[in-house]
């Protein structure tokens, strides 16, 4: 059986945009994107602040 991920990585995808939005708007800076990949297959989308007014390191990873 073939299981479609593409639309569950969307979702978490869609998710984790709308988490660092939502911080970015408190925080007042906006959040560092370092988007990786394996060898092996797969990957993910790191979102990343340091040094803020209320955050002094956060991330929201997928």
């Amino acid at each position: 059986m073939n299981i479609d991920t593409s639309l569950t990585r969307s979702y978490f995808v869609d998710l984790q945009s709308r988490i660092v939005a939502g911080l970015e708007e408190l925080e007042g800076q906006p959040f560092r994107a370092d988007a990786w990949e394996r060898a092996e297959g797969g990957g993910g989308l790191s979102r990343l602040i340091e040094g803020g007014a209320v955050f002094e390191r956060g991330g929201v990873l997928f």
